[in-house]
């Protein structure tokens, strides 16, 4: 049964999702005895949470991809004021050491982590290589903007 049980569970990994659900329901009519009523219950019980997780993931992936572009949006606004406030030599100085800050990287956050502080939720989930969320939605931007002023000089 046991080997059954794991033959089971390995194959669940290569199947579709839709399969999933129906592998999980033979497995569980198997393990609890079920009859086919039950487990046409089952079954459509599994469907119905698989929905509903995707659908909530899916809602929680555009909260933070909304998320996301108003934090941009805000510092975007906040860098332009600063640029009213600053002379153009100060700005420049500005500029210089947020590109220094920026190419230190996360040395800081993983120093901080190893003596048992979080450094926050950057890194984590991310694969390496991949540009992150607020360099996607600068490029988003800059490509609006460009299309934007493109209409504009029609």
């Amino acid at each position: 049964m046991l080997i059954a049980l794991m033959l089971v569970v390995t194959v669940t990994y290569g199947q579709k999702k839709g399969e999933k659900t129906l592998l999980k329901t033979e497995v569980m009519a198997a393990r609890l005895g079920l009859d086919d009523k039950q487990k046409a219950a089952l079954d459509k019980q599994l469907k119905e949470a698989a929905a509903e997780r995707k659908a909530q993931a899916e809602k929680l992936r555009a909260l933070r991809e909304e998320m996301m572009r108003d934090a941009f949006v805000a510092q975007q606004a906040r860098e332009a004021n600063l640029k009213e406030i600053l002379t153009d030599q100060q700005w420049a100085e500005y500029e210089k050491l947020k590109a220094e800050r920026k190419k230190q990287g996360n040395r800081g956050k993983a120093l901080g982590r190893q003596f048992g502080r979080s450094g926050g939720a950057e890194g984590h989930g991310r694969q390496q290589g991949r540009p992150g969320m607020k360099l996607r939605m600068k490029k988003k931007f800059e490509n609006e903007d460009k299309e934007g002023n493109d209409d504009e000089d029609k």
